[in-house]
């Protein structure tokens, strides 16, 4: 069932893409802003993922500390800081994240990607299960965060129903703004 829903949401992002203009961030922007967190877990778009290139500019221009998912040689995700002038290598999946001599962080604020999502803020996301993972392993050791679903409205779907290990994200934004 999942694999299918993937691959229809692959497709229809795909279809439907669009870039987000930088008055859409806007609420994104004082929600980060407001909350005075200190590191804020971002992403290097791929697959028409929501492009978060203006959103990480203004970010870096307000001097916000950003980091950016790796994948350990436990192939485990981590974040590592990441500064506007860094180089940026490929992982295995074709991902631009910095390299492993960056910094570890924990990040206040995780903004992530997704292929679809539901009412329970549920993503779905690409099967891996790196980021349900990584906030299981937060949670369990105590760690504040907050985690924000970025995609696009129309990946919005009830066709899917969480597992035990899923993470339920605490908010979900799309180009509409935030959805709770």
């Amino acid at each position: 069932m999942k694999f299918k829903l993937r691959n229809y949401f692959f497709s229809l992002r795909k279809k439907k893409y669009f870039s987000f203009t930088k008055q859409q961030f806007n609420s994104l922007l004082f929600r980060i802003h407001r909350e005075k967190k200190n590191i804020i877990g971002t992403y290097w778009a791929i697959n028409n993922e929501v492009d978060l290139s203006i959103l990480n500019k203004i970010l870096f221009k307000k001097n916000k500390t950003l980091a950016l998912p790796f994948i350990n040689s436990k192939n485990e995700m981590e974040f590592k800081i990441w500064r506007k002038q860094d180089c940026l290598q490929l992982n295995k999946f074709g991902i631009a994240q910095t390299f492993k001599k960056s910094e570890t962080v924990f990040p206040n604020i995780i903004l992530t990607p997704l292929l679809a999502f539901n009412n329970f803020r549920y993503r779905l996301g690409y099967g891996s299960g790196y980021y349900d993972k990584y906030f299981s392993n937060l949670s369990k050791n105590n760690r504040k965060f907050t985690t924000i679903g970025i995609g696009f409205y129309f990946q919005k779907t009830n066709k899917f129903t969480a597992h035990n290990l899923d993470f339920p994200l605490d908010n979900i934004f799309t180009e509409k703004g935030f959805l709770n």
